[in-house]
């Protein structure tokens, strides 16, 4: 399968070649001018659009969803928000393709506070209320919601610095997610509002719902991959990342002292000098 990625790294098109050669294509993709996708065109004709100028608010919300099959036909989405960007109400032009559960029911929130958290929930049918938990950043943390039990949430991280030199290269500001998945350790990079462009040459075709992703995985492969980034400076800032990353991580953990356990704490730093030691062989 080919890809297509103009300038700006959005993926446009998608294209598959069988055993004899022929090429066909898969999917078109377009955008507006803030890289909001407004159109998915697949090859045998169906197609799934937000078209402007009411596809998305000024704000950026998604309102319209509208879906073309092959045949002809299909539902379009309508969604509204409320004033904080949270999805209020949506409408389908066919009901068919609107999904409703067996029963219906009526979940009780305790009132919100002034950090707008609710302290517990009532579910339907539970004897009482069960209370929710919160860090010091308003991330949910632990909550009784099934009433089996405790359960606990933890977050990946957001690294920001404001300010990095590597000898002779400098960078005014690096973005970046350290996560522990099921794959294991990862560093996340992307492209879009609130990300900063730190890299000459984007390394990565992948992009998923949030737009294009950079994923540098913890494996037998990844030193051997940057190794083949044609940009010197993007190596070099992930030479000065694997340098940073353990302080980073330590700095970022006992931020959230309160809300994590200890053992997930040393966890998280001892990945990051695992992952640091790698980036630096």
């Amino acid at each position: 399968m080919d890809r297509s990625l103009p300038a700006q790294h959005r993926l446009t098109a998608s294209n598959s070649t069988d055993v004899n050669c022929n090429t066909a294509k898969l999917a078109t993709y377009s955008y507006d001018t803030l890289s909001r996708r407004t159109n998915l065109a697949y090859g045998n004709g169906a197609s799934i659009a937000s078209p402007a100028p009411n596809g998305y608010s000024a704000a950026g919300d998604l309102l319209l969803l509208n879906h073309a099959f092959a045949g002809g036909g299909g539902p379009d989405y309508t969604f509204a928000y409320t004033a904080t960007h949270q999805l209020n109400s949506e409408t389908i032009s066919d009901a068919t393709y609107r999904w409703a559960p067996a029963a219906t029911g009526t979940d009780t929130y305790t009132a919100a506070n002034k950090l707008n958290q609710y302290p517990s929930i009532k579910p339907q049918g539970a004897p009482g209320p069960r209370a929710l938990g919160y860090d010091g950043k308003g991330n949910l943390t632990t909550g009784n919601l099934n009433g089996d039990g405790s359960w606990i949430f933890a977050y990946d991280f957001d690294m920001s610095l404001y300010s990095a030199g590597y000898g002779a290269e400098h960078w005014s500001q690096i973005k970046f997610k350290f996560c522990l998945t099921n794959k294991g350790r990862v560093l996340e990079f992307r492209q879009g509002v609130g990300w900063p462009n730190i890299f000459g040459n984007w390394p990565s075709e992948e992009a998923d719902r949030f737009g294009s992703v950079l994923r540098v995985k913890d494996d037998a492969g990844m030193r051997s991959r940057i190794a083949m980034w044609p940009d010197e400076r993007d190596r070099r800032l992930l030479h000065l990342i694997g340098k940073i990353l353990p302080v980073a991580a330590e700095t970022a953990v006992n931020q959230r002292r309160d809300a994590i356990p200890s053992d997930e704490i040393n966890n998280w730093v001892t990945q990051a000098r695992a992952l640091s030691d790698n980036l630096l062989a």
